[in-house]
Parts: C-alpha cells; structure tokens; sequence
C-alpha cells in the first residue's frame, strides 16, 4: 500500500518548516513542573510573522501527523497547506 503525500511525522515536518520556511523551536525560559518533574515548553515560530506560532501537545516527534493536525499547523504558521499535499478531501 502507499503511503499519503502528506504522510509525515512530527520530526519531518518540523525539519521541513525549518529548512523551507525558517521557523524555529522556541522554549519557555523556566520549564515548568508536571507530575514526574520538570517538562520543558516549546512551541514553533514563524519569525517573519509576529502572530504565527504553533504548538502540538500530546503528540510524539515519531508519530505520523493526522491531514487535520498537519492542517492545522499549517493554518497557524500561515503555510500553503498545498506545500504538504494537503486539499479539501483529505480527511482523517
């Protein structure tokens, strides 16, 4: 079976928006504390634009990407979900 174009994990995607677009990974100076200790923040940044950042909780860098997660990475960071073989009919 083939894979979907915009079959891509967390760790892939963040590589790509990197190399093509610039965005970094950004953390909060003070990590914060959970149940089994400290837990580190980060969040992406569109530095060219002051409103675009995303952050994805819950899901792992080795973890695929629903269409409607990568969707709505590219809606917050202001990216042509079209970049990532994203349309209309892709549903999860």
């Amino acid at each position: 079976m083939v894979s979907p174009p915009w079959r891509l994990t967390l760790r892939q995607f963040v590589r790509i928006v990197q190399r093509d677009y610039g965005i970094t990974i950004r953390t909060f100076a003070n990590p914060m504390m959970g149940p089994h200790g400290p837990v580190l923040f980060a969040y992406l940044e569109r530095t060219d634009l002051t409103d675009a950042f995303a952050v994805m909780l819950g899901v792992e860098e080795d973890e695929v990407l629903t269409p409607s997660n990568l969707r709505a990475l590219c809606l917050q960071l202001h990216l042509p979900p079209e970049d990532f073989h994203l349309d209309a009919s892709d549903e999860d």
